[in-house]
């Protein structure tokens, strides 16, 4: 019962899920990305939200691994589209050389920002 109760402010998100998601923004802060890549993994495992697979992409090209990085942005994407998902996808395809790719991602993370 403690779990599903809603938290306040955060339509369909419970109180765990936003502990895990304010524990792993605590340790991505301070640079404890492996810490923050666990916690989040938490998170999606109890319930998957694009939020924290963005976050945890952010994690994952923090400790330099680009290609679990851009699985996880993609899966944000797929879940709940966002001008800072395409935003950070554009940045990891720009870096891979897909510059078509990265052209068209920050196309769209400008216009989601005007939206």
């Amino acid at each position: 019962m403690r779990n599903k109760i809603i938290a306040m402010g955060t339509p369909g998100r419970t109180v765990k899920q936003r502990v895990w998601s304010a524990l792993g923004h605590l340790f991505f802060t301070r640079g404890f990305y492996q810490t923050a890549i666990f916690i989040f993994t938490k998170e999606i495992n109890d319930r998957p939200s694009a939020p924290a697979y963005l976050m945890r992409a952010k994690a994952h090209y923090e400790k330099g691994d680009d290609a679990k990085a851009l699985l996880d942005v993609r899966a944000s994407l797929q879940l709940e589209p966002s001008h800072d998902a395409h935003n950070f996808h554009g940045v990891l395809q720009f870096k891979s050389g897909d510059l078509g790719g990265a052209e068209s991602s920050f196309s769209m993370a400008i216009a989601g920002a005007n939206n």
